[in-house]
């Protein structure tokens, strides 16, 4: 049988208050409807008691603002403090957190930030804080940050799209895929988008984009594991470096058996063709066949130079 005896004790109470403060920003109703649910402590139904709470928690140190209709616990028991460099580095962070280019991700971040300034000396309130990370990246007005803010846009409706991109000096491809993330490296951006009709995903530098329209229909949103199996010899047995989308299925004295997963395709391509005779294509048997016809290609470009 379920002890349904409640603790009437007001400390009791006001730590169940402190606790809820530390977690997170509330209204008194939130609190209120909280602790109705909460077994342990009697409940607490009148605005007043929340004066003494509150006076409770101020005379010890804590204390309170309210934010419109909520409550912040703008300090802790005691904070941390950061360095001058590590201080810079939490700022630049906030500055630049837009680059994650998810709106989910760019939230949950935003959250932990504002926990955090809770506990550490960072000289800003909340509000400073959210004013930061609220603050749009400004970008010079050109074609090519405009469409890295249109394919943002793209990127949370989560439509079908049409790409078309220079492949290759006078060679262009279209494509019609679904946007899965844009990704920033090394002062260059790159859309990372999967490809329904090949079951295959696709990394476009934004550079090379001509063009990018919408279809009315909507991605799938379908998650296929295209892995590519490979195995490594000589040189690369001591110096192979698994990839992020990589990962080791077996290995001994002669060979590393890779699996890699849902990598660009004709990148994958050209970097397995660095590794030369220490490489061999495994599965699948269309990526062994395409590899195959992009060497016959070289060596036929290469005939034609002589």
């Amino acid at each position: 049988m379920a002890n349904t005896e409640k603790i009437f004790d007001t400390g009791l109470r006001i730590l169940e208050i402190l606790k809820l403060f530390i977690d997170n920003d509330y209204s008194k109703n939130e609190i209120i409807k909280i602790l109705k649910n909460n077994e342990k402590v009697e409940n607490v139904y009148t605005y007043e008691a929340f004066i003494k709470y509150f006076n409770t928690l101020n005379f010890c140190g804590l204390k309170l603002e309210k934010v419109k209709n909520k409550y912040t616990l703008t300090n802790c028991f005691k904070k941390l403090s950061l360095t001058p460099d590590e201080l810079e580095l939490l700022k630049y962070l906030m500055k630049n957190h837009k680059i994650l280019h998810n709106e989910t991700e760019e939230k949950i971040f935003k959250q932990i930030i504002l926990k955090i300034n809770k506990h550490i000396d960072t000289g800003m309130t909340d509000e400073e804080i959210s004013k930061i990370l609220s603050e749009e990246k400004t970008l010079e007005n050109n074609s090519y940050n405009s469409l890295i803010i249109k394919l943002n846009t793209m990127l949370a409706e989560k439509l079908l799209v049409v790409i078309r991109y220079t492949k290759g000096k006078n060679i262009y491809e279209e494509i019609t895929a679904e946007l899965r993330e844009i990704v920033e490296k090394q002062d260059e951006c790159y859309i990372v988008c999967y490809i329904p009709s090949l079951g295959k995903n696709k990394k476009i530098p934004v550079c090379m984009i001509t063009s990018i329209t919408q279809l009315p229909k909507r991605a799938a949103n379908m998650n296929l594991n295209n892995s590519v199996t490979y195995e490594l010899y000589g040189r690369l047995l001591k110096s192979y470096k698994l990839k992020t989308n990589e990962s080791l299925i077996a290995f001994n004295k002669n060979y590393l058996l890779i699996s890699n997963y849902n990598e660009d395709r004709d990148l994958l391509m050209r970097r397995l063709l660095k590794y030369g005779e220490n490489c061999k294509i495994l599965s699948p048997k269309d990526f062994a066949e395409d590899f195959k016809k992009y060497l016959e290609m070289m060596l036929k470009n290469l005939e034609s130079v002589k």
